[in-house]
């Protein structure tokens, strides 16, 4: 007979088990250096260990507020030409 064959009566529920070890979260995250346009980040977990990550960041902005006209001509020169290679 094949096991998926047989079939009975589900038993009693058993007993609870023991709790599990404790987790492990976030304590903190902090901006711990820069360099030019990059900036360094530093995690440090509930259990003590650190990592660290970076984030280039751009440059040259203002709010987004301080581009010219001739900026704007050109993307959209670029854009033209982008999609017309596109339609080839």
């Amino acid at each position: 007979m094949d096991e998926m064959e047989k079939s009975g009566d589900d038993g009693e529920p058993g007993t609870p088990g023991q709790p599990g070890p404790t987790g492990n979260g976030i304590a903190s995250t902090s901006k711990t250096g820069t360099s030019g346009l990059v900036d360094t980040y530093t995690i440090t977990y509930t259990d003590g260990r650190t990592e660290t990550f970076t984030v280039t960041n751009g440059r040259d902005g203002t709010n987004g507020t301080n581009r010219n006209k001739s900026d704007k001509m050109d993307i959209h020169h670029r854009e033209e030409q982008t999609i017309g290679l596109q339609q080839i």
